[in-house]
């Protein structure tokens, strides 16, 4: 499980232990508190999906600046 919070952490900028264990809580369907490749690929994919919306809000973010200032 350490080795799954390590990867995520390293996708997602260092997020929270707590925050990582959190996700794959949410995925961890068989509820055996380990994950099976299914599992870990959805918990990559929250991960992604996060990331992805972080870029998209500073993409639009620097059109504003732009828009606002040139």
């Amino acid at each position: 499980m350490e080795e799954l919070i390590s990867i995520v952490q390293s996708l997602d900028g260092n997020t929270p232990k707590e925050e990582v264990q959190e996700k794959i809580s949410k995925v961890d369907i068989d509820g055996k508190g380990s994950v099976n490749f299914e599992e870990f690929l959805n918990v990559i994919g929250m991960t992604m999906k996060v990331n992805l919306e972080k870029s998209r809000v500073l993409k639009y973010l620097r059109v504003v600046k732009i828009f606002l200032y040139g």
